[in-house]
């Protein structure tokens, strides 16, 4: 039995949902872009430290310790590009640069996990020579 709406003596609430009948509805569109959205959260999502194992975190560490001069020294050339004034203080373009080094990507981590290092040999040296 089918039922036909032409004859419906009831009001339309809506008016005229039969041409929506085939399209999504707005929670289902938000439901969609929801997902699509997380997917894409999920490609541009950035390894944590505490996502790394401990040999790539050495691993990193170490690289950092080995492109140190030629990175610190792309920053200072930068630094000196940004500095019209030639006549500023010498140290603030070294500290300027040290602080743009140390923002790009996860080298405050690994130049923490270096000086924490250092503090732990200066700790058993200090240790040694107390006898």
């Amino acid at each position: 039995m089918e039922y036909n709406t032409n004859v419906d003596s009831r009001p339309q609430v809506a008016g005229g949902l039969d041409k929506y009948s085939n399209e999504l509805s707005n929670h289902e569109i938000d439901l969609i872009y929801d997902k699509l959205y997380q997917t894409d959260l999920d490609k541009e999502k950035k390894e944590n430290i505490f996502d790394l194992s401990l040999n790539k975190i050495i691993h990193n560490t170490i690289y950092f310790l080995d492109h140190f001069l030629s990175d610190y020294s792309s920053k200072l050339y930068d630094v000196e590009l940004l500095e019209e004034d030639e006549k500023k203080n010498t140290m603030m373009k070294y500290l300027t640069a040290f602080g743009l080094y140390a923002r790009e990507k996860d080298n405050i981590i690994y130049l923490g996990i270096i000086l924490v290092v250092i503090s732990f040999i200066l700790y058993f040296f200090s240790i040694s020579s107390d006898v």
